[in-house]
């Protein structure tokens, strides 16, 4: 998942941060520099993998923690009382934009990890809340003995893989009478290749 996915995700969530969901970049400058509140930072955090559950392949969930860290007007009372109040809201909004939402390549949607206050001065508050969402890598993200566009012949059986598709292993591959790509990738499906860029089913 992408640090642009979950920003857009926040952005198009009806909240008090409208438009102002920025990166990492935009959040350094803010610490340097006088910026119009409320505002929104998201940062990608940690990954935690679990165990391969695959003995000869492979199979991994990994835990990506995300923080969104936010900048409330403090001006009005600088006790602090009213932006402290303002948290809540912006717990809910947040949790309405992430909770449960799956996003690209994610296989569990978001869960709540916790929230903790950042920095409290006469002018702003600060307060980070902190997001997980899971994803899983197989081998098709890692190292391939068989390039794209290029075949492998195991024990009499043939594999292959397109260019830009990825194709399983046990892929049956023959070739035609026309010297057609025929590959049979389950029972009742058939794939003619006339090269390697084309790909049409029948």
């Amino acid at each position: 998942m992408d640090l642009h996915d979950v920003i857009k995700q926040i952005r198009t969530t009806p909240t008090r941060f409208g438009q102002f969901v920025l990166g990492a970049a935009e959040y350094a400058r803010a610490e340097r520099e006088t910026i119009a509140v409320p505002r929104a930072f998201v940062f990608p955090g940690r990954e935690v993998p679990a165990a391969n559950t695959q003995d000869t392949g492979l199979a991994q969930r990994v835990r990506e923690y995300w923080s969104v860290v936010v900048a409330l007007d403090n001006s009005p009372d600088h006790r602090g009382e009213a932006s402290a109040n303002e948290v809540k809201a912006v717990r809910a909004e947040l949790f309405r934009a992430l909770l449960n939402w799956v996003g690209p390549g994610a296989i569990k949607g978001f869960e709540y990890e916790g929230a903790n206050i950042q920095e409290i001065n006469r002018a702003r508050t600060w307060w980070q809340f902190d997001f997980a969402a899971e994803i899983q890598v197989t081998e098709r993200d890692g190292f391939s003995e068989v390039p794209d566009g290029e075949f492998l012949t195991l024990n009499g059986k043939h594999f292959a893989r397109l260019p830009g598709a990825y194709l399983e292993d046990g892929l049956s591959v023959t070739i035609d009478e026309d010297e057609n790509l025929i590959l049979m990738p389950d029972p009742g499906k058939i794939l003619i290749a006339e090269d390697l860029d084309t790909v049409r089913e029948f």
